[in-house]
């Protein structure tokens, strides 16, 4: 058996009356867990356009994004309407290499409570995802600065 270590973000998604809400709690197995430097949540309209999202240097269009570090509080996202959504998340090492990831498609309703239990599969992508043209700092991609020299 393997152990987890988790990352919870305590979100409450759903607009209307009554309810707590639903807490989406992140877990990356071992030994991938002591390496993340960053992970990326995602509210997506649905899990199914995401069949290159593990090595994408950019996130997903995303309903609500939100990122988390480790020892951080967990974000909230912002309340949504009753559906099915994807619920996805990538983990990145310092240097920009995805570690771990997963989406599943989840029907939230208005006014409900639960929780989301998302387990992140491990990935090795073998480099950093950061596209040409930009640098790594801090487990994000930014684009380099060209500047003219004067």
């Amino acid at each position: 058996m393997r152990r987890t270590s988790s990352i919870a973000l305590a979100a409450a998604l759903i607009v209307g009356c009554g309810g707590d809400g639903y807490d989406v709690v992140l877990r990356v197995l071992e030994p991938d867990s002591a390496s993340v430097a960053l992970i990326e949540a995602s509210v997506l309209v649905g899990c199914s356009e995401l069949d290159a999202m593990p090595s994408m240097p950019d996130p997903p269009v995303a309903v609500q994004l939100v990122e988390i570090r480790p020892g951080d509080p967990g974000p909230s996202f912002t309340p949504i309407a009753t559906g099915t959504y994807g619920f996805a998340a990538r983990a990145f090492t310092s240097d920009c290499s995805l570690v771990a990831w997963t989406c599943h498609d989840v029907h939230v309703e208005a006014g409900g409570e639960g929780r989301i239990d998302l387990v992140l599969d491990q990935y090795d992508p073998g480099s950093p995802v950061c596209k040409l043209g930009t640098v790594c700092i801090d487990a994000r991609c930014y684009e380099t600065d060209a500047g003219t020299g004067s």
